[in-house]
């Protein structure tokens, strides 16, 4: 019985590392879609401003004819 107990033991030690580390890997993956998230907005807005700026540069090369 012994053995049972110190068997339980360590596996109860190993299942709190267990949890620990897989809070700081669920934490990470938090902050790797926001990052994405973020990146995607970043581009989504810089062809937004690229789509204005070309507009605005065919309007200058038009009323400058």
């Amino acid at each position: 019985m012994s053995d049972l107990t110190k068997a339980q033991a360590t596996l109860d030690e190993k299942q709190k590392e267990l949890d620990a580390v897989q809070a700081m890997y669920d934490k990470a993956m938090r902050e790797k879609q926001a990052l994405i998230d973020d990146a995607n907005n970043c581009r989504r807005k810089m062809a937004a401003a690229s789509e204005l700026i070309n507009g605005l540069g065919d309007e200058k090369i038009r009323y400058v004819k």
